[in-house]
Parts: structure tokens; C-alpha cells; sequence
């Protein structure tokens, strides 16, 4: 099996990946140049998926302009990241990677909380926690309305 080589041509990121890579730092969180790569990403495939929208529709004879950015931060496995989720005038365009209204990039942050959680640890221990290893800022009131929709099924 033949492993393909990945080229980056940003060589001051690439400088910063291997430095942290090398201070044995966790890869994801506040300040890695790991998280900000999956921030672009995450920007750069929905810029994909609107102009893909706008293609599509044009195609059928509709008439969609862009109507600029809604920013809205988002936890992923790699931390908080920003994202500019671009908009169409009549509001038509629904993104697929992080829908409207979402604030997690499906990163297994929930089942990170639960699993915290079952363990025996407080709220403030989970929030601390995940501050700790994935450099994630998350309320104490987030992580009890997620450990909440599962009390039913624990009851049960």
C-alpha cells in the first residue's frame, strides 16, 4: 500500500504544525495550527456547497445572488472554531456540513460529555475536562441540557 504524500504550499502553517507537533502539545485546541486548518476546511467546503447551490439552481431557471455571511462559532473535535456560513437572498441555500442553527461540526462532543458524565464527574468537572484536553469552551448549562436528554433513558 502506497501512502500519499500531503503538499501544503502554506509553509508558515506548515512551520507551525511542526512545531506543535514536535512540543508533544495535544494536536487539537486553543492556539493549534491543527484546529485552524479544519476551521479553513470547514469555510472552504461551504463556500463549495453554495456555489454548487447557485449552479444547481441557476440550472433550473432560478435567479439566486449571495447575500453575504452568517458567523456563528462551533465545537468540533478539534476545539471552537469560527465559521462564516455564506447566505442567499431568498434564504434557500441550507448547508449540509453544519446546518443553520447547529453548533457542533458532528464531532462526538456529546458522547465525549456522556461519557465523562457516567463516570462520575460533576458538570464543572466535564466542562474542565474538556477545556483541558480538546481546548473546548462549553457551558455548564450546555453540558446539563445534553446530560439531560438522557436521564429518561437512564430512569428507564
Amino acid at each position: 500500500m502506497k501512502i500519499k504524500k500531503l503538499e501544503t504550499t502554506d509553509q508558515e502553517l506548515y512551520a507551525r504544525m511542526k512545531t506543535h507537533l514536535y512540543s508533544k502539545d495535544p494536536l487539537f485546541g486553543k492556539d493549534s495550527p491543527f484546529s485552524e486548518l479544519l476551521q479553513v476546511m470547514v469555510n472552504k467546503m461551504l463556500e463549495g456547497e453554495i456555489d454548487y447551490f447557485i449552479e444547481s439552481e441557476t440550472k433550473q431557471g432560478r435567479t439566486i445572488k449571495r447575500n453575504g455571511y452568517t458567523s456563528k462559532k462551533a465545537l468540533s473535535a478539534g476545539g471552537t472554531i469560527d465559521i462564516l456560513t455564506p447566505r442567499d437572498r431568498n434564504s434557500d441555500f441550507e448547508p449540509e456540513l453544519i446546518r443553520k442553527r447547529e453548533t457542533q461540526l458532528t464531532s462526538g462532543v456529546d458522547e465525549q460529555i456522556l461519557a465523562l458524565y457516567a463516570q462520575g464527574n460533576s458538570v464543572e468537572d466535564v466542562k474542565r475536562l474538556l477545556n483541558k484536553i480538546y481546548g473546548i469552551e462549553i457551558s455548564a448549562g450546555k453540558i446539563s441540557q445534553i446530560t439531560d436528554s438522557i436521564l429518561p433513558e437512564l430512569e428507564q
